[in-house]
């Protein structure tokens, strides 16, 4: 994670010690002595390694926000060897509409090229029409994981397509800059960093040869927020004539985090217990170093940064998702973000229409839970649902 560190050299080696003791000698005894009862568990149908599993995810979350990455992840400034990546060129400042300009002044952000990586299949998929690829942002709340084969949490989602969506072919994935604060308190790659990438990597694409209708975009958690800002901008610039390609054939959003303000905080503090997403210290860490110097206003009243505000819901903002392509929503009912992305599709379908926006509901399953395999089956169910979805069945 690239979040400022709680903990130093050499404090950080003395606290990992100690956490790690504490983690063997009482956190996991006493999660297995709780647990064991299935009714016990933080839901009944929960297995014994899942409840550990989440347990022990949200115990990581916490030292790696005081410590930082306990490894080295692959980020924007090379691409990772023997993982079939490449170099995207900088998205091209003719296609910054005027709101693009100003966020990048504020937040002193300049276009840079950023590596890519492609996800392909090892043998040739059965009835399938070769161009058609996923273009897929990964999550980590702006601050951590990665696009590389490398990072393998994030890594589960494009294999997830490859494995259980027969419809997929390949699966290409932008290295994005991630927020963060330096050892100055000087925020570094903050909004719309991260858009200008993904802006950067649908070009590529188009670049390519694939044309907008070959194109599936996708994101989980964060990404799927990013997959919403692209979708907004891509709108958005054309609408003001520039020259920006048309919008992908459909939208995958795979437990999106769409609320960055406070309208959905009672729903999100009253479901704590079945999720591993923190309190408060990891969400707002994340919100802080990814909206950098922008003002805190934009976290309640920006389309682009909470577009499930319940703000939205007032009748000056109908029409907010018209013409986004057709929509497939998968979310965890254990989520703690469940009430914020139920709303989401509530905007969705009132401007698009309810048969363009397919929810998927997993039952009992916790937030970006197609990125672990201790959610099996239901991840690779959600990917056979998105496969049917995709061809129309």
């Amino acid at each position: 994670m690239v979040l400022r560190a709680q903990y130093a050299q050499p404090f950080k080696a003395i606290y990992l010690c100690y956490s790690f003791c504490k983690l063997v000698a009482f956190n996991i005894p006493y999660w297995l002595l709780i647990n064991a009862i299935p009714s016990n568990r933080p839901r009944p149908s929960w297995s014994l390694r899942k409840s550990l599993s989440v347990k022990a995810f949200h115990w990581a979350m916490g030292i790696i926000l005081r410590t930082g990455e306990l490894q080295v992840m692959p980020n924007h400034h090379r691409v990772e060897s023997n993982s079939n990546g490449v170099w995207i060129n900088a998205a091209p400042e003719h296609l910054f509409d005027d709101d693009l300009r100003m966020w990048l002044s504020v937040a002193q952000v300049k276009p840079c090229i950023i590596p890519g990586y492609y996800y392909t299949r090892h043998s040739a998929p059965s009835h399938t029409n070769a161009r058609k690829i996923v273009y897929h942002l990964h999550g980590g709340a702006y601050v951590t994981w990665s696009a590389s084969p490398a990072c393998t949490d994030a890594a589960r989602i494009p294999k997830g397509y490859l494995t259980c969506a027969n419809t997929v072919s390949s699966v290409f994935a932008p290295e994005y800059r991630l927020s963060s604060i330096n050892g100055k308190g000087c925020f570094e790659n903050p909004f719309p960093a991260a858009l200008l990438d993904a802006l950067a990597g649908y070009l590529h694409l188009i670049e390519q040869g694939y044309s907008p209708q070959d194109i599936v975009l996708s994101g989980d958690s964060a990404g799927a927020h990013l997959a919403l800002a692209l979708c907004r901008y891509l709108l958005q610039a054309t609408r003001k004539g520039l020259a920006t390609p048309a919008l992908p054939s459909k939208l995958i959003l795979l437990s999106p985090w769409a609320d960055f303000g406070f309208s959905h905080q009672e729903s999100y503090n009253s479901v704590k217990i079945t999720d591993y997403l923190r309190d408060y210290d990891f969400p707002q860490s994340a919100i802080t170093a990814f909206l950098g110097p922008h003002p805190r206003s934009m976290l309640e009243e920006s389309p682009y940064i909470s577009p499930a505000s319940l703000s939205f819901f007032e009748e000056d903002h109908i029409g907010l998702f018209r013409d986004f392509p057709n929509t497939f929503i998968a979310v965890g009912t254990g989520e703690r973000l469940l009430s914020s992305q139920r709303d989401l599709a509530k905007l969705m379908r009132r401007d698009m229409g309810d048969d363009k926006v397919v929810m998927y509901e997993a039952e009992d399953c916790v937030h970006d839970y197609c990125a672990f395999d201790w959610e099996e089956p239901k991840r690779s169910q959600t990917f056979a649902e998105i496969d049917s979805w995709l061809t129309g069945k």
